[in-house]
């Protein structure tokens, strides 16, 4: 299934048309962890039935959610930048991630998700799912109903 993701509150397109494929399904094979990696290659999305497991279990941070998507950072580079006031960055070599969203939309600047790009997590993008859409196909931001 190919989807590009949206932000709900200007309604621009975050990403070109993305593959999404699910962990719902056995013959597919959940992304392997390598910190400082992509989770994921450019152009490719995972639809995950667990929240990031290396970060969830015991704590109380905004990436306790599923269904997750997970997306390579390169696919949002252009669209995405860090929220006013810098909200969410610390880690030590990059966002943990474990502050919930920290990047805004390049548009309108609502929070659309979180970044994880640390010396301690892989690189990945987690959009959030009350602020984003997922829309078939690519057109234009005013395609979709309100």
């Amino acid at each position: 299934m190919e989807r590009s993701l949206y932000c709900n509150q200007c309604r621009v397109r975050l990403t070109s048309s993305l593959t999404i494929v699910s962990g719902r399904y056995p013959s597919i094979v959940r992304p392997e962890i390598e910190l400082r990696r992509p989770l994921m290659k450019t152009g490719l999305a995972f639809k995950s039935w667990e929240p990031m497991f290396w970060i969830s279990a015991g704590w109380d941070h905004g990436l306790d959610f599923v269904p997750q998507y997970w997306l390579n950072p390169d696919d949002m580079a252009d669209t995405v930048r860090d929220p006013v006031g810098k909200r969410g960055l610390g880690g030590c070599c990059g966002p943990t991630g474990l502050d919930g969203p920290n990047q805004a939309c390049g548009r309108c600047q609502a929070l659309v998700g979180t970044l994880q790009d640390d010396c301690s997590t892989p690189r990945v993008f987690i959009p959030d799912l009350k602020t984003t859409t997922w829309v078939e196909g690519a057109g234009d931001y005013w395609d979709y109903p309100a």
